[in-house]
C-alpha cells in the first residue's frame, strides 16, 4: 500500500492512522471491502451517452 499511498502524503497519514500497518497491499484491502461498493457495468449506457454528448451544442462563450 506505500508504494500507491506514497503519492499523497495526507492521504497516506490518513489511512496509516485509520488501519495502521493492517494492509500490506492493495489486494489485501481490496479483499476486506470488496464489498463496500458495488460495480455496475455501464457500457450498455455508453453509445447512448456518447451520441448525447455529440449532439450538445457548444456552450463555450466567445470574447
Amino acid at each position: 500500500m506505500s508504494s500507491v499511498l506514497s503519492r499523497n502524503a495526507k492521504l497516506q497519514t490518513m489511512f496509516t492512522e485509520r488501519f495502521g500497518e493492517r494492509f500490506r497491499t492493495v489486494g489485501e484491502y481490496y479483499t476486506a471491502h470488496a464489498n463496500a461498493v458495488p460495480i455496475d457495468d455501464v457500457s450498455p449506457w455508453l453509445s447512448e451517452l456518447a451520441e448525447e454528448l455529440i449532439a450538445e451544442p457548444d456552450m463555450e462563450v466567445s470574447d
